[in-house]
């Protein structure tokens, strides 16, 4: 082994590790293993517009809120995101019934949320 680690413990935590500690060096494990590791909790009144689902809510709201059908320059525009961040989501919301998209590649509300809303798109019985 090399010679600059020699003594030098390089104590790292994994994000996930509930507070237990291990020691590269020499395998040392410090700390408790049932204590909850510290999360920053979110303001409530400011959504993560870096989040996934929350980026898809945005689109929805865009097209939800359009009297036309709307093109993906425009989503782009009122949401200020990079276009292939905006197709993306836009071909996973079509693909998922979510969205329709006309020839002109305008895109609508589809009608998955609207038979997921009435339950007629179970396929189960409620237990």
């Amino acid at each position: 082994m090399g010679g600059n680690f020699r003594g030098v413990e390089d104590m790292s935590t994994h994000p996930r590790s509930c507070g237990v500690t291990e020691s590269r060096i020499t395998g040392r494990v410090t700390g408790n293993p049932f204590e909850e590791p510290e999360v920053p909790s979110p303001s409530p009144n400011v959504p993560d517009e870096r989040a996934y689902l929350g980026r898809v809510l945005r689109v929805l709201d865009v097209v939800a809120a359009s009297e036309q059908a709307v093109s993906m320059s425009e989503i782009c525009r009122q949401m200020s995101l990079p276009m292939t961040t905006v197709h993306r989501l836009l071909v996973t919301l079509w693909k998922a019934g979510v969205l329709e998209r006309d020839v002109r590649r305008r895109y609508v509300m589809g009608t998955r949320l609207t038979v997921l809303s009435s339950g007629s798109g179970s396929s189960g019985d409620a237990a």
